[in-house]
């Protein structure tokens, strides 16, 4: 049985911040469209034009802003000789990035149909459907109204089978679970049959509002789905999330001042001493020197690490080189980094839209462009200038706040490539 509305859902279109309903390329496009006129007028653009533009988009706002904050496990076993390590190797060897996660989402049927009822004492059309001719199963329709205190819900099922000789619709249709919160009942629920149309009417004594769930018969009223996915993995590009930058690389030590039996150890012991037993032990004086002395001996025989990143290779390349063909003993690390999201979060992004819809803008006003001069039915001539004028407005604009921003973006992040000095 198939359902021909003539209105769209409302509930496909709630969105929020974090529970956005762009899931991917083609949800992004059709609200670019509606922003431009669509469907009351047709846009004079390809949709391979549109999913380039939102391609676009995406390259700009992750190099400038689309990263995450991780931190990934490292070890020298991992690191090849001349040739650095693999970021993606990290991620793999990262286990919170690497292993799999299993989210359980329950989704609970909305109504199909919200109406608000006004007009009282009259029969009033609140459902009507097309029946298809490829469809024979029952469909099942909860019913339900709400008005001041008075609660009404029943069921119906109905079985409906278009009939190719008569060309009308041979229905069966049962209620069953009716029950209301008064003595007696202030709504009446009725179907009937026209042609191959089938239309649920309803009568109400009071006024209120009345939804409709339409669900198959057979089916939970709730949908159980399990979403699997791996943080360290871009769903739709089908591939490691690319490293934007390392901004730190922190080996596994055996010095410092909470680890006993290590200089800096006993250098804090005897500070200590020196204040709480007399003139005995180091003072602050001879700590700095001494741990100046400590970091000038690390830099003497090397024994510090620098990092070198190549973000197009994503490769990371450590001086001296660590690993088994060293004389140095393994040890692990921590590497933080800058991590691009995934592009299904990116798409998200209100400036992502934004900067789409501008490049959108620019390419119908040049489509528009190329017509120039012709005349239209009913008079006038194709406007360009004007649609091209604001796009280019509106890329300049979008570009400066990530171009010259402390923040890139909207504001929310910090700039992954920023130094001082």
């Amino acid at each position: 049985m198939a359902v021909q509305l003539t209105d769209p859902p409302a509930d496909a279109y709630f969105s929020t911040h974090l529970n956005n309903r762009i899931k991917d390329v083609d949800t992004l496009t059709e609200r670019i469209n509606m922003s431009l006129g669509y469907p009351q007028i047709n846009v004079e653009a390809h949709q391979a034009q549109v999913y380039d533009n939102i391609a676009q988009a995406c390259e700009m706002f992750t190099k400038y802003a689309g990263y995450t904050e991780e931190y990934l496990v490292f070890h020298t076993s991992l690191y090849s000789r001349h040739k650095g390590i693999y970021m993606p190797d990290l991620i793999n060897y990262t286990p919170e990035l690497s292993g799999e996660i299993v989210e359980q989402q329950s989704t609970v049927n909305q109504p199909t149909v919200v109406k608000h009822i006004k007009i009282t004492n009259a029969p009033q059309s609140l459902y009507t459907y097309t029946v298809s001719p490829t469809q024979t199963g029952p469909v099942e329709y909860l019913l339900q109204f709400k008005g001041e205190y008075y609660h009404h819900a029943t069921k119906y099922l109905i079985t409906a089978i278009y009939n190719d000789l008569t060309d009308e619709v041979d229905a069966s249709v049962a209620e069953y679970g009716t029950n209301f919160t008064t003595s007696d009942t202030k709504v009446t629920f009725n179907v009937q049959t026209g042609g191959d149309q089938v239309e649920i009417l309803i009568i109400s004594q009071i006024p209120g509002t009345a939804t409709v769930v339409v669900g198959n018969f057979e089916r939970q009223a709730s949908d159980t789905r399990l979403n699997r996915y791996q943080r360290g993995m871009d769903a739709l590009l089908g591939t490691h999330r690319k490293v934007v930058d390392v901004f730190a690389f922190e080996p596994g030590t055996t010095s410092g001042i909470n680890t006993l039996f290590t200089i800096e150890q006993t250098l804090a012991q005897q500070t200590y001493f020196s204040y709480s037993m007399g003139s005995y032990g180091f003072d602050l004086v001879s700590w700095y020197v001494l741990k100046e002395w400590l970091s000038m001996r690390e830099k003497m025989l090397g024994q510090d690490y620098y990092y070198r990143f190549n973000d197009r290779e994503q490769r990371l390349y450590i001086t001296p080189e660590p690993g088994m063909h060293s004389n140095r003993a393994n040890f692990f690390a921590a590497i933080g980094c800058y991590i691009e999201k995934p592009l299904e979060h990116v798409m998200k992004e209100i400036w992502v839209y934004q900067y789409a819809l501008a490049l959108t803008k620019i390419t119908v006003a040049r489509i528009r462009g190329k017509y120039q001069g012709t005349n239209l039915f009913g008079g006038g001539t194709p406007n360009y200038s004007e649609l091209l004028s604001e796009g280019i407005a509106e890329k300049e604009r979008l570009e400066e706040s990530l171009y010259n921003n402390t923040a890139p973006g909207l504001g929310d992040a910090e700039p992954p490539k920023f130094f001082v000095g």
